[in-house]
């Protein structure tokens, strides 16, 4: 189950953030995450990230009193966060959020039309990669007297060429002895939020609470 918020009572989450490789989480989004209550575990691969949002033992897992929150920041930049979100959406049940530095608010739960859009990003088709700018081409391999044969020789070949080899078909062969997969074991990621005032204008604690969908604490002067 994704989107929506995450049904708890007490200001405990695990959020497990995922970001691409070499971005880290902007000053202002580690500073709103640095809170009590939130253990953060941050990823920059697919992989990592998959194994904290679904861990179910370990101190990656969440304790009974904490809900598990998935943050994307900057999902455009992610790798293959269609097929991230679909797995996810199978083996997991937290919420989602998002962070999008241009967007309005840049920290939110993601909608159902939103979470569509992320999964359908694996069905666009990638374009082909470029090559560097200053990159040389490889010049074309000539072979020695490449080109049209004389007629005397066109017959010699001829006469040399082996006869074509039949097409060998190749039938599938489903392991056997109960092979199974290696177990990833993901180690948890230190957070490395950096100590400061919190970001209150990027996450306040009633924006918070809307996210978390519990009762802000009443302030008393």
């Amino acid at each position: 189950m994704l989107g929506g918020a995450a049904p708890i009572s007490a200001r405990n989450a695990r959020c497990v953030v995922w970001h691409a490789r070499g971005r880290p989480p902007r000053p202002e989004l580690a500073a709103a995450l640095n809170r009590p209550g939130f253990r953060v575990f941050r990823c920059d691969n697919p992989f990592s990230a998959l194994a904290h949002a679904c861990a179910l033992t370990g101190p990656a897992s969440a304790t009974a009193d904490e809900s598990t929150i998935m943050l994307l920041v900057e999902p455009a930049e992610l790798e293959d966060v269609g097929g991230f979100v679909d797995a996810v959406e199978r083996y997991s049940d937290g919420a989602l959020w998002v962070y999008e530095s241009a967007g309005s608010p840049c920290l939110r739960t993601a909608k159902a039309a939103e979470i569509i859009a992320l999964r359908n990003e694996s069905d666009k088709p990638q374009p082909a990669a470029a090559p560097a700018a200053g990159t040389a081409q490889a010049p074309k391999l000539k072979l020695s007297g490449e080109g049209a044969l004389p007629p005397e020789r066109s017959a010699e070949v001829e006469a040399d060429t082996p006869s074509p080899v039949p097409d060998v078909k190749f039938r599938s062969v489903a392991p056997s002895g109960g092979v199974k997969p290696p177990t990833v074991t993901a180690a948890p990621v230190a957070p490395t939020m950096p100590p400061g005032p919190r970001a209150q204008t990027l996450l306040t604690d009633e924006e918070l609470a809307m996210l978390l969908a519990f009762e802000p604490e009443k302030r008393t002067s």
